[in-house]
């Protein structure tokens, strides 16, 4: 049986889309049934609201998985490039 791990690493993309697309959904999901009373109650929903950037957090995983922690600095340094001046 294969691991989740050796499938994230031979599938990246493909793991890529999966878990961004539950992370939003669950994201969406959730919180509504919150606020409609249909579950529990409204404080709950700030962690789910939590899970709103789902391919942020699909990214981060992935690049985890299969480039270690050099590749999770290497994604987040490319979110300080500025290639606007301040002008």
């Amino acid at each position: 049986m294969t691991s989740i791990r050796g499938l994230v690493s031979r599938y990246p993309l493909i793991a890529f889309f999966a878990i961004a697309y539950i992370l939003t959904w669950l994201g969406w999901t959730l919180p509504e049934r919150i606020y409609t009373g249909t579950l529990l109650s409204g404080a709950l929903a700030l962690p789910f609201l939590l899970m709103v950037p789902g391919p942020l957090y699909a990214a981060l995983i992935v690049t985890a998985v299969t480039g270690g922690r050099p590749g999770v600095v290497a994604l987040l340094k490319k979110f300080t490039i500025w290639r606007v001046s301040w002008k």
